[in-house]
């Protein structure tokens, strides 16, 4: 017990000699500093809080600018957004959209659970990483899991307007991209995957399950028509959607800008942060394809009648 508090104690690199001095609770370290468990990114050099396994002290580190405070925000904020959404959609939708069924609100609201739950994990696990070990990896595996609910959560109204005649094509294509989302969590939380050695693996992961958002979609062309997709789906939504993500996804697995200098976007602007960003910007284009598409299906798009049919 006793040699467990002295190895503490030295983690957090205590200055020699000070056993009566007060705790800092603002130090923070550099890379050298820090354990194994931390250690994510090499190109951060500076700005890491202190390992100590205290949910208050992590939380305390809310009032304090370190290397993780714009992660922690800018999810945190987002969360609060997309919060705040759940209890003004339906009143925004009764006043638009009077013909909104309960199903439309359905897949509305269960975009905005995903959106709350992804970065609402994802502000939690930055909050808490310093904790410990074993504490780290449970909620690095629920951040994970978060994104993978945002991808296909945000998925689902999309193949509902796309395909809001065809009840059949629609449950065909949730139970596959919920297939996918559980295969994609499996993968990201798998103890050998989920190692920073595994970055670039696991951004291609959850890429392709976004990607797989175009199978649907290619779909509803072939049936309805590209003029007709590009309203039901709101294309010139999903589309920077799309470019956030992957443009996110691809500094986050190549460390840009800090890879090119190291050292220099220990606080502000380093790829974890960008993608951040990225993130939350196309979760709120996504929100305003929703609505828009929700908004097209009962004002402006033919009846079920005029649709064509399918046998696939």
């Amino acid at each position: 017990m006793n040699r467990k508090t002295s190895n503490n104690k030295s983690s957090i690199s205590r200055p020699k000699n000070s056993k009566t001095a007060p705790f800092d609770i603002y130090r923070l370290l550099r890379w050298d500093e820090i354990p194994p468990f931390m250690r994510d990114n090499s190109f951060i050099k500076t700005g890491y809080r202190q390992p100590i396994a205290s949910f208050k002290y992590c939380f305390s580190s809310l009032f304090f600018i370190h290397n993780e405070t714009v992660n922690i925000y800018s999810h945190l904020i987002g969360a609060l957004v997309f919060f705040a959404l759940m209890f003004t959609t339906k009143a925004l939708l009764v006043q638009t959209t009077p013909s909104a069924s309960s199903t439309d609100i359905l897949f509305t609201y269960i975009f905005l659970a995903g959106a709350v739950s992804c970065l609402l994990m994802s502000s939690i696990y930055h909050t808490t990483k310093c904790h410990s070990e074993n504490v780290s990896k449970l909620l690095n595996k629920c951040d994970y899991i978060g994104i993978t609910l945002l991808i296909v959560t945000s998925c689902f109204p999309i193949i509902f307007y796309a395909f809001r005649c065809n009840s059949s094509l629609q449950l065909s294509y949730i139970i596959l991209l919920s297939a996918l989302g559980t295969f994609a969590s499996f993968i990201s939380i798998y103890p050998t995957f989920a190692t920073p050695k595994y970055r670039k693996f696991r951004a291609l992961v959850f890429v392709l399950l976004g990607v797989s958002a175009v199978v649907p979609i290619s779909h509803s062309i072939i049936l309805f028509g590209a003029t007709h997709t590009f309203h039901s789906t709101q294309l010139a939504y999903i589309l920077p959607m799309a470019a956030f993500y992957i443009l996110g996804a691809f500094l986050y697995a190549c460390r840009l800008p800090e890879s090119l200098f190291p050292g220099k976007f220990d606080i502000w602007f380093h790829s974890h942060q960008i993608f951040h960003f990225f993130v939350l910007i196309a979760a709120l284009f996504h929100y305003h394809g929703v609505i828009k598409a929700l908004n097209w299906a009962h004002l402006n798009a033919p009846t079920c009648s005029n649709f064509p049919t399918t046998n696939f």
